[in-house]
């Protein structure tokens, strides 16, 4: 029994010794000024609490553990940009001022909670979890590990990695991501791509720039794979490899037309031999933009990746393929399609296809569902808000178009960027037209 009480000082000195070296100062600033937290701005990006893990045993030889598993797991999360964790000193000021998960809610617009407890008997410990949504107070992930004391290290960073991984496929991403967390063997790699396809979708330089690195160490990752043959990792990469090539030649700041042109038809060509929902959906927007031009092709991609099981991500290639087709009513329904199967359209992803659409149908009522209620978030696409001001400019409310179409200003619309979002050049017109004479819009 001594041993045991004397193992359990030993684990418990040396975590305090961590965390006060580590955190003193985090904990000065969180009594110096408690409830000067900055409440986080609305976006499409979910927003995660992690609530300081209970101490069951409320001794002080173990108390040390239940900050050292809440700040691992915030740790673990935050290497993930498809959630926003909130920092330690938030939580540990929710804690202290005895905030409700609804005023949590309210205070820092977070949409989920993690809350967990930790005990210590002897030698043995035991941790809990539940990851709940505040909105609905469901528990969407719960799980109890038992645990020698002296594997602690261990079992936080695998609790950690687990609620990370259901967040990730359940909450944010989707199904689509199923497959590449199996293919890519690790929780390390699988996140790198998930990061990158967050960069990608950005459509900006630096995400640009940003997306090739973690490709690249993705590639480097699975190259040190003992289970992945290596003749195997070009057909890996085929798609990672592709969707750089065409966003190349998307964002015009290609250098080489035709080198970069051929290099995209050699990734899609190897992503063709997979036969997968991956390599049929960079195939039919390459087709369809770059390569051949052809709708009939590009539509045979589409439903050949639709058959082998669709995903977000090959319902919104439908969506615009049909969209610059010509078939609005398709573009329109997959693209509903595609934001059923999305937990969380980050960064308005598949929406904003999905409104540019509707507002060609002419279907005001169902943008205004959409976003209306949500114009203010601060990563809503500058196009997006120029929408909302013509449907004001419509209505006749002037004001409150000039406002918006100010707003969409000064996130960098374009004529450009409209005819960019609108792929068909003559609904592009007709919209720049309609803003133009309370926006001095700029061309590029």
């Amino acid at each position: 029994k001594t041993k045991t009480k004397s193992n359990l000082a030993v684990v418990g000195t040396i975590l305090a010794a961590i965390i006060i070296s580590l955190f003193g100062a985090f904990y000065f600033a969180l009594n110096s000024d408690l409830r000067q937290a900055k409440v986080i701005e609305q976006s499409t990006i979910p927003v995660l609490i992690v609530y300081p893990f209970q101490n069951i045993n409320d001794d002080k030889e173990t108390e040390s553990l239940g900050l050292a598993t809440t700040e691992s797991i915030i740790a673990n999360l935050s290497r993930f940009k498809g959630i926003r964790v909130l920092s330690s000193s938030t939580s540990q000021a929710a804690k202290k001022l005895n905030l409700s998960d609804l005023e949590i809610k309210n205070k820092y617009a977070a949409e989920y909670v993690i809350r967990g407890s930790i005990q210590t008997f002897g030698e043995k410990s035991q941790i809990k979890i539940e990851l709940s949504k505040i909105e609905t107070d469901d528990v969407l992930y719960a799980d109890k590990l038992n645990f020698k004391t002296s594997d602690f290290f261990d079992v936080q960073d695998s609790i950690g990695t687990e609620v990370l991984k259901h967040l990730q496929i359940n909450e944010v991403v989707g199904t689509v991501s199923k497959s590449w967390a199996a293919n890519l063997g690790s929780i390390d790699l699988f996140t790198k791509a998930l990061n990158a396809r967050a960069e990608w979708r950005k459509f900006t330089m630096d995400g640009h720039q940003k997306y090739l690195d973690l490709v690249r160490e993705i590639e480097k990752g699975l190259r040190l794979q003992d289970s992945v043959a290596l003749a195997s990792v070009e057909h890996m990469m085929a798609g990672w490899y592709g969707w750089y090539y065409f966003q190349r030649l998307r964002m015009n700041i290609s250098t080489d037309l035709t080198a970069d042109t051929n290099e995209l038809r050699k990734w899609v060509n190897i992503g063709l031999e997979n036969d997968d929902v991956d390599g049929y959906n960079l195939a039919s927007l390459s087709e369809l933009f770059y390569l051949s031009k052809d709708c009939g092709k590009a539509k045979a991609h589409i439903n050949r990746g639709i058959e082998l099981g669709g995903t977000v991500d090959i319902y919104n290639s439908g969506g615009i393929v049909n969209l610059i087709c010509g078939d609005l009513e398709n573009a329109k329904k997959n693209l509903k399609r595609a934001l059923s199967l999305a937990p969380n359209d980050q960064g308005w992803f598949v929406t904003s296809q999905l409104v540019v659409t509707l507002y060609q149908l002419g279907e005001v009522d169902e943008i205004k569902e959409l976003i209306f209620e949500k114009i203010d978030y601060i990563d809503m696409p500058a196009h997006m808000v120029a929408i909302y001001a013509a449907i004001q400019i419509d209505d006749n409310n002037l004001d409150e178009a000039k406002k918006y179409l100010e707003v969409a200003n000064k996130k960098g619309l374009t004529e450009a960027s409209i005819f960019r979002q609108f792929f068909k050049p003559k609904p592009a017109k007709e919209f720049i037209e309609k803003i133009r004479p309370y926006l001095d819009i700029k061309k590029n």
